[in-house]
């Protein structure tokens, strides 16, 4: 009658060493699995970033280029393309960078307070200009208006700035950059040397 065959157990070592393996590729498996999203976000930070600072460099070049032309109104508008996503960005960079990009825009927005103020009073003499020969125009023909026009036009612009500016809040804080962007673009138009302060800045969903 033949013999059964019989077979030796494995080494204890050799068990030892496929779990470990197992144990060791699921581990990678995972590491994986978790490290992909962190690089996609790495990544799309880092290309982010860099759209960032080329349009910030863009922008101000063209606001400093449009102050050397007189141009206020689009300097101001210029300016503010180059300081909206940093503003709204601005957990994307550290702080010794964006301390960097506020300075640079500090310094062209004195140029553009100076020089606005300037064709302000320009434009504000002007405007009296043609209020008084108006004024003597209606004179002669015995028409007589107490009404300060300067009072009203004032009183326009500000209710116009503020109901603009609640808009713009209001966009801003709904995560709509594009628009909050196109409304403050639409303030700069009535008032070019208008100052978006930080807490208007705050409404970004990332300053939150």
């Amino acid at each position: 009658m033949a013999q059964a065959l019989t077979y030796a157990q494995p080494p204890r070592s050799y068990r030892r060493w496929f779990w470990s393996a197992l144990v060791i590729a699921a581990v990678l498996g995972v590491s994986y699995w978790l490290a992909v999203p962190r690089y996609r976000t790495f990544r799309a930070h880092q290309i982010r970033r860099g759209e960032i600072r080329q349009q910030f460099t863009t922008q101000l070049q063209i606001a400093r280029q449009s102050l050397d032309s007189g141009q206020v109104e689009d300097a101001a508008v210029a300016l503010l393309r180059g300081e909206f996503p940093v503003r709204i960005e601005a957990n994307l960079f550290r702080g010794g960078e964006i301390a960097d990009f506020y300075r640079q825009i500090s310094a062209v927005r004195n140029r553009v307070e100076r020089d606005g103020t300037k064709l302000q009073e320009a434009l504000n003499a002007a405007q009296r200009a043609r209020r008084a020969r108006e004024d003597e125009e209606d004179r002669k023909r015995g028409v007589h208006d107490e009404i300060d026009h300067v009072i009203i036009d004032t009183a326009d612009r500000e209710r116009t700035l503020d109901a603009l500016s609640n808009r713009a809040a209001e966009a801003l804080r709904a995560g709509n950059s594009k628009a909050a962007l196109g409304i403050c673009e639409q303030i700069l138009t009535v008032d070019p040397m208008h100052q978006f302060g930080d807490s208007f800045w705050t409404n970004a969903p990332s300053a939150r």
